[in-house]
């Protein structure tokens, strides 16, 4: 089940269409400068926002899958195949870069024989890189050597998160890994799920999202337990803004008989999600925000998305507004009134995210007699403005 809108909270715009690459990573170190990773191995820079893209002096021919950077001259990436991918090709294994230059010069080291998906540095010295295999791989050292850590037979790490020095790492089959002692240990977390789980992304060491082959986990306690959000998509990438703001995007749902690329945003903490499906983001992988209000999206096709918000695309938050607007009574009998002039209409949700009313504002009063008692969740809403509170039927 899907609770979404379709309304517009990101102006959406394409950019660079002449760059022809297949991208796995993307990464900003603020609003201007920013790399993106293709699966043919090269990687990419702006200092414009993403308006124009010029090449590294990266010699590579294994995929990138994930960048970080430190700052604007330290950075790294990391990749690899199982495979020999072109043909001819070097061998098969893991690949680590690392640039002191903003990717003027590149240093590399290879460990193992698999691939590896994610990297996650702490700090300029505390790093950690993961993928296929059943080790995990830790510096103290800016990269200079690596100590495996053996995660007891857990294959195929996609993402790997620290936060406050708290460790997650997700996989495949549900499952998510938790460490608090900077990496040595780790312990599966019982999510619920039983569907691969491809991506990350904690506010602090307590709340959490992660997305995958079914949809988006919510954690508050650290991933004792978790929480299965109303969107039942398939989605590769998840951006936790703050507590409340996210953004995921993914595959999307099946639309005559393919998949396509979908932006999916929430500011209630994925109670509501505003969906954006029109985007011919075909198997779209990766999102990053350097903030709140600009982000950027690549897919397996070569596009390059930038998403940003401005006065008239931003969803409108009453009470940061200071307008009065109520929903009155609240506690509810069996009928109330909506004390605003700004909204023409209102939804009303139960607790699952099912619409059980929606009908226009004029003035009367709203009938909900015939409503179980229980908490329900309203939308006020008129053009691109909207905004939510809970209600209480007794």
């Amino acid at each position: 089940m899907i609770n979404t809108l379709h309304a517009q909270s990101f102006d959406y715009e394409y950019i660079d269409q002449s760059v022809d690459d297949n991208f796995r990573a993307v990464f900003f170190v603020n609003e201007n400068v920013g790399y993106l990773g293709s699966y043919w191995g090269s990687i990419i820079k702006t200092t414009d926002s993403g308006y124009t893209w010029d090449s590294t002096n990266l010699i590579n021919d294994a995929p990138i899958y994930e960048i970080q950077f430190i700052d604007e001259f330290l950075g790294f990436a990391a990749g690899g195949s199982p495979n020999c991918i072109p043909n001819p090709c070097t061998p098969p294994g893991s690949v680590i870069f690392r640039t002191n230059d903003g990717g003027i010069s590149w240093t590399k080291t290879t460990l193992g024989i698999n691939q590896f998906n994610t990297l996650h540095f702490i700090n300029a010295d505390t790093g950690f890189v993961a993928g296929a295999g059943s080790f995990l791989y830790k510096t103290t050292d800016s990269g200079s050597t690596w100590n495996a850590i053996n995660l007891n037979n857990f294959y195929n790490i996609i993402e790997i998160q620290f936060v406050n020095n708290v460790g997650y790492c997700c996989a495949a089959n549900g499952k998510i890994l938790k460490s608090t002692d900077l990496g040595f240990n780790w312990n599966v977390l019982s999510t619920g799920v039983n569907w691969h789980i491809l991506s990350i992304d904690f506010i602090d060491e307590y709340t959490g999202y992660a997305v995958g082959h079914e949809g988006v986990l919510k954690t508050i306690d650290g991933g004792t337990t978790w929480q299965v959000l109303p969107l039942d998509v398939f989605l590769t990438s998840i951006s936790a803004l703050s507590s409340d703001h996210i953004v995921a995007s993914g595959i999307g749902q099946t639309v005559n008989t393919y998949l396509h690329g979908g932006i999916y945003e929430s500011l209630d903490g994925g109670l509501t999600w505003y969906i954006e499906d029109s985007l011919s983001l075909h198997n779209q992988t990766q999102t990053f925000f350097p903030t709140p209000n600009l982000g950027f999206a690549v897919a397996l096709d070569s596009k390059i998305l930038r998403l940003s918000k401005s006065e008239t695309s931003t969803f409108i938050n009453v009470k940061e507004n200071q307008i009065d607007c109520n929903v009155l009574p609240n506690p509810v009998n069996s009928t109330f009134l909506v004390n605003c002039t700004l909204f023409d209409k209102i939804t009303l949700m139960d607790k699952t995210g099912k619409e059980v009313l929606k009908q226009s504002i004029t003035g009367d009063k709203i009938d909900v007699s015939f409503l179980p008692s229980g908490l329900y969740f309203y939308e006020l809403s008129k053009d691109i403005k909207t905004t939510r509170g809970k209600l209480l039927k007794k």
